[in-house]
């Protein structure tokens, strides 16, 4: 009984402290995501497509990558038999382009797992979903100001992300959930994004971008006859806006950054609450070694409890000529506010890269 009192806290609004869509792209990981302003790698796919453009301010040469991230985190589960967290992963594999007039890239990556109610084919089942995104886009510079270091970038991408489930039931008899079905297949949908990167201006100090995207909302589903069999987690409709002031040291070149970024879940066909993070990252770049971390907050809209997430995330790279070696931790604490009470659920998350400047 005190199981099941548990998942109906936490089942009532369908929150579990994360933002659902969750790529492991392990330097804006390390950042808390603060990059929308940032760009210059292989995550401004996924963040703003406009900033594959890298407004360098070490007029640094054309940068040719590769990008492989792994990640193992902690999710928030209805099905585990002696807790409400299991271990999920994710992984990322994506080849780039990144210059200071025009940038390119295409990555395949998949998403946190997610476990919902879904009674896809047994009434009262649950379902664990993986989502996987094929994603390719470029960006290109419009203008740039000699005088002031201004200039101006437009991106855009698109996007394909089939996805899979296993369906759980509950089993009176053994006093648990069992696994029904496994690997599921589900349609995949089409989505877009379009993305603008702005530096106001350039120093021989530094600068101060500004970012902004939208990406559309993907349908993901599972037909019977020609119709919708069930609902399932759809990738949902996003916009972020960021800025990020670039400087440097004497050790090195220092990025401090903030985002705002929304995810508009109650747009899609499973009806949960929309989540806005706000989020300050800060990177330090030295000659062999990078330094990364950052801090956010979740917060929880069109919902009828108080849900709030707070974590902090920290991460490093070392340089070994063209190779780059990068780890980074994401921990979180999510108090859920309910009718009921309230409850505390801390989860973490790990990753670890290897990239390859050309």
């Amino acid at each position: 009984m005190k199981k099941i009192g548990i998942v109906a806290l936490l089942s009532s609004s369908l929150a579990f402290g994360d933002i659902f869509i969750d790529p492991p792209f392990i330097r804006a990981k390390g950042m808390a995501e603060a990059v929308t302003a940032v760009g210059g790698d292989i995550s401004a796919l996924y963040y703003n497509p406009a900033a594959l453009v890298n407004f360098s301010i070490t007029q640094g040469k054309p940068i040719s990558f590769f990008s492989a991230d792994y990640s193992l985190n902690e999710y928030i589960s209805f099905v585990d038999k002696n807790d409400l967290k299991e271990n999920g992963y994710g992984a990322q594999v994506g080849v780039g382009y990144s210059h200071s007039s025009f940038g390119a890239g295409v990555a395949y990556y998949t998403l946190s797992q997610v476990n919902y109610r879904c009674d896809a084919n047994s009434i009262g089942s649950y379902c664990t979903q993986r989502i996987y995104m094929l994603h390719g886009g470029f960006g290109f510079k419009l203008f740039k100001v000699k005088a002031t270091g201004t200039g101006f970038a437009v991106g855009t991408s698109v996007f394909w992300a089939p996805s899979q489930y296993d369906e759980y039931f509950y089993n009176s008899f053994a006093g648990g959930y069992e696994k029904a079905n496994s690997d599921l297949p589900l349609d995949g949908g089409f989505g877009f994004s379009v993305g603008a990167l702005l530096r106001l201006f350039e120093t021989n100090f530094g600068a101060i971008d500004l970012g902004a995207s939208f990406r559309s909302k993907a349908d993901i589903y599972e037909e019977s006859g020609g119709t919708k069999k069930q609902n399932f987690l759809d990738v949902p409709k996003a916009q972020y806006v960021g800025a990020s002031i670039k400087t440097f040291l004497p050790i090195g070149a220092l990025i401090v950054s903030y985002d705002r970024q929304t995810h508009f879940y109650s747009e899609n066909d499973i009806k949960w609450p929309d989540i806005t993070r706000q989020a300050l990252g800060v990177e330090l770049a030295t000659p062999r070694v990078v330094l990364r971390g950052g801090l956010y907050r979740d917060d929880y809209t069109k919902s009828r409890y108080d849900y709030e997430t707070t974590g902090y995330t920290g991460g490093i790279t070392i340089k070994i000529g063209k190779l780059l070696l990068s780890g980074a931790v994401d921990k979180k604490s999510t108090d859920f506010i309910t009718q009921r009470g309230t409850r505390t659920v801390d989860q973490v998350a790990y990753y670890i890269g290897i990239d390859f400047q050309f």
